[in-house]
């Protein structure tokens, strides 16, 4: 037992190399395995008249890919753990002979000493550590087999690729799952939209967010601009809610670029559908060659007051007073001009709580807000301290004229 040490280490370096010969032989066998299901994916999605097209072949072709990588990256590091085994076994074995003689001289009377369960002690150490080593690398192999019985049992690549129509099938099921032809979700956007690459990632984006592909080409076929699309799924819009909305317009007569517009200003095109109901017609927009000039327009119609209105402008929404008080109907815009200054037109039906005789009360009136002062019919500016009858918390304004409120109510004709 004088060179158990030795010996033991000796043992230690053979089963080191027979265990990296099996990593890298794993290693190949992974490889070789990547090999044969790449040209099994690539049967399945070209087999066919048509090849396999559509949702369901993209969600195929991505698990693949995904599943590939890891076998790749398996496969590596699996060569990778050959490799530091057979050095770390050379390693060894180099350093045996000197260490067998060291012991020959220096430690011979340890070992001596030493009782025969201290020997066992070290050999049985020696038993576990490597044991442990194989049972590392069956739990591994065990993994990649699991992993790679997942990829072959995929219910379509167990199909049987010798019928052409198949895969023709799958086709016409991915289109819209009566064999109907019709085509797929994602061909209806790539149809609808010119770049190619704005298309792929509006697929992806939408994809990502889990949004129904059928809703996005529904509005893409409505004319919706896609930058408009994406921003209603980046904001988690209910696409189906707003094609409806947008149909309503379209119906309606209202132009598709007045809605893409809106849609990228944060204006709720139901906001747009009550003002069209109530017979404006929203096409004016910023037709006017009077455009942002909102003088000489007391008891002009809506319309002409609309057309003044740049087109880009937002639509706010309405809330209407409770039932029998307030004013029920109304219009607002509001932009920015060139210069950074925010503008607000109102436009709403009588005021049930204004005085007898004021504009307000008599019928329809227009306001034109700009910053924080309101204009008269004329042009003139009067600040918001003059218009305003009461404070916030509801107490008289001491500074209020009733003048200037009364010529910055100024009235128009009913819509």
């Amino acid at each position: 037992m004088s060179n158990a040490s030795a010996n033991d280490l000796e043992r230690v370096a053979n089963d080191l190399t027979q265990i990296a010969k099996q990593y890298t032989y794993g290693s190949q066998e992974l490889d070789q395995h990547v090999i044969t299901l790449e040209g099994a994916v690539s049967h399945v999605l070209s087999s066919g008249t048509q090849g396999w097209k559509g949702l369901s072949s993209e969600a195929f072709l991505s698990a693949w890919l995904e599943r590939k990588a890891r076998l790749q990256q398996a496969s590596i590091l699996m060569s990778e753990a050959a490799s530091y085994l057979t050095t770390m076994a050379r390693t060894i074995e180099d350093n045996v002979p000197l260490i067998r003689a060291e012991q020959s001289i220096q430690l011979q009377a340890v070992f001596q000493s030493m009782s025969s369960n201290d020997q066992q002690t070290i050999l049985d150490g020696e038993s576990q550590a490597q044991n442990a080593i194989l049972m590392a690398l069956a739990t591994l192999n065990s993994q990649l087999e699991a992993l790679a019985e997942e990829i072959s049992d995929c219910p379509e690549a167990d199909r049987d690729a010798g019928d052409p129509t198949y895969y023709d099938n799958i086709s016409r099921n991915d289109a819209d799952g009566s064999g109907s032809g019709a085509k797929a979700p994602e061909e209806r956007i790539k149809d609808a939209i010119a770049d190619p690459v704005v298309a792929q990632e509006l697929i992806a984006l939408a994809n990502l967010q889990g949004v129904n592909l059928e809703d996005v080409a529904n509005l893409l076929e409505k004319g919706i601009d896609p930058g408009a699309v994406a921003q209603l799924i980046n904001d988690g819009t209910d696409l189906k809610a707003v094609a409806a909305d947008a149909q309503t317009l379209l119906n309606g007569g209202v132009k598709v670029e007045l809605v893409n517009g809106w849609l990228t200003n944060e204006t709720r095109l139901k906001d747009a559908i009550v003002i069209m109901n109530q017979g404006v017609d929203l096409n004016l927009l910023g037709s006017s060659d009077k455009l942002g000039d909102f003088t000489g327009l007391e008891n002009a119609s809506v319309n002409e007051i609309v057309s003044r209105i740049p087109k880009g402008a937002k639509i706010l929404t309405w809330i209407p007073d409770p039932p029998g008080t307030g004013i029920q109907d109304g219009i607002k815009f509001q932009w920015t001009d060139d210069n950074g200054v925010e503008w607000n037109i109102r436009m709403h039906g009588p005021n049930l709580n204004a005085p007898a005789g004021s504009h307000s009360a008599a019928g329809w009136v227009m306001r034109v807000m700009r910053a924080d002062t309101y204009m008269d019919a004329t042009g003139n500016f009067y600040p918001l301290k003059e218009v305003v009858e009461r404070n916030p918390d509801g107490t008289p304004n001491p500074e209020f004229k009733e003048p200037s409120m009364r010529k910055t109510h100024i009235p128009v004709q009913k819509p």
